[in-house]
């Protein structure tokens, strides 16, 4: 299975397409800064946060990490984009 967290507008075609709010008819609706998720240990092949992680606080950006690669096998690939990613990594270790 093939997540993209936090979709919006952007649906994917063979993925599961996951945001807060209904955005298309093939969204799952999930609130995503609730853990764990709903999902089991090894669900996902791939999981895309494309532009997602600076939507959440700071503090809260290892427990999605942790999350991921809890929902992730063992041979599957997480994708991150956010618009600064030094900056997200900065503000990450700032947060300890």
């Amino acid at each position: 299975m093939k997540l993209n967290l936090g979709c919006g507008d952007d649906i994917k075609e063979g993925y599961l397409n996951v945001d807060f709010r209904k955005t298309h008819p093939s969204v799952q609706v999930q609130d995503l800064s609730k853990f764990p998720w709903p999902w089991a240990d090894g669900f996902a092949d791939e999981i895309l946060m494309l532009d997602f992680l600076e939507h959440f606080p700071y503090a809260q950006t290892e427990r999605i990490l942790f999350e991921c690669f809890r929902i992730l096998k063992d041979d599957g690939e997480v994708v991150i984009q956010v618009p600064d990613a030094e900056l997200e990594v900065d503000q990450l270790h700032s947060d300890r």
